[in-house]
């Protein structure tokens, strides 16, 4: 049985959890390319319309679905709070609606997903959400067992930065660091295996369209060729 969210996720991943080993020549992540949209004037309209929802992992809804081999349940992620020293009601980010704005959808559905589904992250200063391995559970619920944990690759996530970088936005993939992007910058990872984590450290905003969803070929072209 697994203690935590960490414990969970990590068992799945093919990662080398070596902090030793330096990735800056060789990072496990790639830059895809630029959307080329007013991707920060978009999100500055979106938020005087709609109101941001405070991110917590205990207001996801974490059900079994039909085993109890290694059921990813909501005591996983207390226990996981309660490791890392922070209360059960702990905000890690603020979501806005990203289905409510045409621009958003727009690039969404220039990666080719099917289900694609796609989600505004706003971090505020001081806000950080500490080093982990993607679920997707939008995609495959919370079963242990689902085919996605043994074919990952039929499914991407992408993250698109909305705001120029600042000294104090801070992105982590494994033992290195997505850092001075422009807006519109595109990065891609192993959702399955890479761990990672953010932070806002500065005196600023740090928000990112998140894109979500399974791979057709336009999206595999994009993947290997860049957008």
């Amino acid at each position: 049985m697994h203690a935590t969210r960490w414990d969970y996720s990590r068992a799945k991943s093919s990662y080398h959890f070596d902090p030793a080993r330096d990735e800056d020549a060789a990072p496990p992540f790639r830059i895809l390319g630029h959307v080329k949209e007013d991707l920060a004037g978009e999100l500055e309209r979106l938020m005087k319309t709609e109101e941001a929802t405070g991110q917590t992992f205990t207001n996801r809804l974490k059900l079994n679905a039909g085993s109890d081999a290694a059921p990813y349940t909501r005591e996983m992620d207390l226990e996981e709070l309660r490791y890392r020293g922070l209360p059960a009601d702990y905000c890690f980010f603020h979501n806005l609606p990203a289905q409510r704005s045409e621009l958003f959808r727009r690039v969404a559905a220039g990666f080719g997903m099917e289900r694609c589904g796609a989600a505004v992250h706003i971090q505020h200063p001081g806000q950080t959400f500490p080093y982990h391995i993607d679920e997707l559970p939008a995609l495959k619920g919370n079963d242990p067992a689902h085919w996605l944990d043994r074919n990952p690759d039929a499914a991407a996530r992408f993250e698109i930065q909305i705001f120029d970088w600042q000294p104090g936005h801070v992105w982590a993939y494994g033992n290195t660091y997505w850092k001075q992007w422009r807006t519109g910058e595109v990065a891609f990872h192993a959702w399955r295996h890479v761990p990672h984590g953010t932070a806002n450290i500065s005196r600023s905003l740090r928000a990112t369209l998140q894109v979500t969803g399974f791979v057709t070929e336009r999206t595999r072209r994009i993947i290997e060729n860049g957008l």
